[in-house]
């Protein structure tokens, strides 16, 4: 290219230097001619114009200034076939460059000109075959995802049909998007009408004798809050169905966090058996329970009798009627919780909600227990604020949890160890914190503290006669009382039970 223009800069320079010679040649010039007399003392002058004088340099100028044409355009030309010769090569490799696209891969070599456009025209039909076997192997491993895919998704349809639980995808409004065929089942009513609907509106609940608010349906809740739902413990949850008939259900809802929408998946339970048979192991540990509480009253009447000396008992036999004493006294410790955890799952167990001072049931609660803490050289230790906390519950069954939070404390504690009880409020919620430097719970049984009977293994060697029906019922009271427990613990360094009650507003109720 360079060796081009330098061509070109040589046959311009060449052209314009004719010119100028042409152009000086062809100008008139008057030439003045002298020529003396000898027989005058004077000259003659003749004028004699440059063109008359120089015929033959226009001529010669002339045949230059041709040549110079010639040339000119000689080199125009040869610049022209020689830019062609030089670009055609990259107009063709451009043109098939254009050309790739998938399903459209071939690539023919047909620059020779030896040069670094032909090393280009190599590469680029190197990249092409390259280019061809990896679209090919990812058009193969699209097909090999979508046929698993549709296999996964048939897999996914049928167990959803096929299962007896109703589930649904409910969108950031509460309006349900899908439904599988089980939720048609236990509803009553068809996907047509299921779908598009609110869901409270499809799965209204109720808790007992009163039907839940929006504001405290568990999807509402996993809405709101992003965190997993599931009935808990006493809940009792039944579902209305289409045909305003009860359906005894377990819920759990799931959000489905897909980055500022946030859906969510419902899953619901037919609990009817299970709350069927609940209901009759109930209705017999009451009936038991009632029966044999009078055996053992009369059995506790005569062993009282023999061991305050009313009967003639040799000193050696006492220490036998005081364990047998003591077993009674447990025997009837277990039917009065049972009968209690009985009353608390039935239908007829009502809270009876007032506007009470936390502060109270707090005080009398560790007043209650001390004489216990004291024989163990446990220190009590209660943080209450110096005004009053209101909180809208049934005193007497809050103090029932209270109780058996801080003798669980105390009992599952090491001698010489601390028991701490905080009472706070946020303005919405009353909180109270029952902390022990005891055995702690297990991280692998730490799933299962609320279940009714379950006892943790490494507290069996501080109690062996607990019968596990405590926090099962803290778990029961507190969800007729629109409240919550939760818990931290460590093994061997203690544990932490928080319960939250809705505070107390308004003027207090007689």
């Amino acid at each position: 290219m360079q060796s081009v223009l330098l061509g070109f800069f040589t046959v311009g320079m060449l052209s314009l230097a004719a010119f100028i010679v042409m152009r000086r040649l062809l100008t008139d010039i008057v030439l003045a001619i002298h020529e003396a007399t000898p027989a005058f003392t004077w000259q003659a002058v003749q004028e004699v114009l440059e063109r008359e004088g120089l015929t033959d340099g226009r001529i010669i100028a002339s045949a230059l200034a041709t040549i110079s044409g010639l040339m000119l355009l000689c080199a125009i030309l040869l610049a022209i076939l020689l830019a062609r010769s030089l670009t055609q090569p990259i107009v063709s490799l451009t043109g098939k460059v254009r050309t790739l696209r998938p399903g459209h891969w071939r690539f023919d070599r047909d620059v020779r000109t030896g040069d670094e456009v032909e090393v280009l025209d190599a590469v680029v039909a190197d990249m092409a075959q390259r280019l061809k076997k990896m679209y090919e192997r990812l058009e193969a491993e699209v097909r090999s995802r979508t046929r698993e895919l549709r296999r996964q998704y048939v897999l996914d349809r049928a167990i959803l049909e096929a299962i007896d639980y109703g589930v649904m995808t409910v969108d950031e409004h509460g309006a349900v998007r899908q439904a599988n065929p089980g939720t048609e089942r236990l509803l009553g009513c068809t996907q047509d009408v299921i779908v598009g609907k609110s869901i409270a509106e499809i799965l209204p609940l109720c808790s007992g004798r009163e039907c839940r608010p929006l504001s405290k349906h568990p999807v509402e809740q996993c809405l709101r809050t992003g965190k997993p739902y599931r009935s808990g413990v006493g809940e009792h949850l039944t579902a209305v169905r289409a045909d305003g008939t009860m359906l005894p259900v377990v819920v759990a809802a799931n959000p489905l966090g897909m980055a500022r929408v946030r859906n969510a998946v419902v899953v619901v339970q037919d609990v009817s058996e299970e709350r069927r048979v609940d209901e009759m192991k109930s209705e017999f540990i009451s009936l038991a329970s009632h029966q044999l509480r009078t055996p053992l009253s009369i059995l506790r009447w005569y062993l009282d009798l023999f061991g305050t000396g009313g009967a003639d008992v040799a000193p050696a036999q006492r220490p036998y009627i005081a364990e047998m004493q003591g077993a009674v006294d447990r025997m009837v410790n277990l039917l009065n919780a049972l009968l209690q955890v009985a009353k608390l799952e039935g239908e007829d167990a009502r809270a009876t909600l007032q506007r009470v001072d936390c502060r109270t049931i707090v005080r009398e609660a560790i007043r209650d227990i001390r004489p216990v803490s004291e024989a163990r050289h446990i220190r009590c230790v209660e943080d209450v604020p110096a005004h009053a906390v209101y909180a809208k519950t049934d005193a007497a069954l809050l103090k029932v949890i209270l109780h058996n939070l801080l003798m669980n404390a105390v009992k599952y504690n090491k001698d010489g160890g601390t028991v701490d009880l905080r009472l706070w409020t946020d303005g919405a919620r009353v909180r109270i914190a029952v902390r022990d430097s005891g055995a702690g719970i297990p991280l692998a049984e730490q799933a299962r503290v609320f279940q009714k009977f379950f006892r943790a293994e490494n507290i069996k060697r501080f109690d062996t006669d607990g019968n596990g029906l405590g926090l099962y019922m803290c778990k029961l009271i507190l969800s007729g009382l629109g409240g919550d427990i939760s818990f931290e613990s460590q093994e061997g360094k203690g544990t932490t039970f928080t319960i939250e009650i809705p505070a107390g507003r308004g003027k207090k109720r007689s």
